[in-house]
C-alpha cells in the first residue's frame, strides 16, 4: 500500500469487507455476555432471554442511532455548494483514476 498524502490506498471492497466483518463477529461476542443471575435457581428471564434480548437491542439501538446520526450530520449540505464541495475534496484525494494491485 502506498501513501497519499493521508490517506491510504485501499482495495474498493474494503468497505464492504468491514461490513461483513463487523456483523459477523457481532452477535458471537454480544452472545457470549451472559446475565450476573444465570444459573440454577435464576429465573427464567436471566437463563433463557437476558442474552437473545440483549443482543437484539444492543444491535438495533445501534444501528437505530448510527442511522439517525448520519442523516442529522449530513456535510456538505445538499445543494449546489455541497456538490462543488464533494467534487473538489474528490479531485483533490484522487490518485489520478490508478487502481491499486496487490
Amino acid at each position: 500500500m502506498t501513501l497519499s498524502g493521508t490517506y491510504t490506498l485501499m482495495s474498493p471492497s474494503y468497505d464492504r469487507q468491514v461490513f461483513c466483518v463487523t456483523l459477523g463477529c457481532f452477535p458471537a461476542v454480544t452472545a457470549l455476555v451472559s446475565s450476573v443471575d444465570a444459573g440454577p435457581g435464576g429465573s427464567d428471564w436471566a437463563n433463557v432471554y437476558f442474552v437473545p434480548v440483549a443482543c437484539f437491542l444492543l444491535f438495533n439501538v445501534g444501528d437505530y442511532l448510527g442511522r439517525f446520526a448520519a442523516g442529522k450530520a449530513q456535510w456538505p449540505r445538499p445543494g449546489r455548494a455541497g456538490g462543488a464541495i464533494t467534487l473538489a475534496l474528490s479531485a483533490a484525494r484522487s490518485d489520478g483514476g490508478h487502481m491499486m494491485t496487490s
